[in-house]
């Protein structure tokens, strides 16, 4: 792992410290998501160029299984 020259507290006790220039963000601003369609074809293992694919449960925090879809093109805007 890179080693920095400074570090400093996360706030978060399991993080613990951070490389003074990072900065805490909320998710929410760093991916992009949408709602809508649902793929027909779910794979169980990333495969190149596929996306991931996270199910209602999953967001409602009941965690099986992690899909990823393939072919993309119909789902993204």
């Amino acid at each position: 792992m890179k080693k920095y020259e400074k570090y400093k507290d996360s706030g978060i006790k399991w993080i613990g410290e951070i490389p003074e220039h990072w900065e805490k963000n909320r998710l929410k601003y760093n991916i992009s998501y949408q709602k809508g369609k649902n793929p027909s074809n779910l794979k169980t293992l990333a495969v190149k160029d596929s996306i991931v694919y996270l199910s209602m449960e999953y967001l409602r925090n009941n965690p099986k299984q992690v899909f990823y879809v393939e072919d993309c093109k119909n789902y993204l805007v």
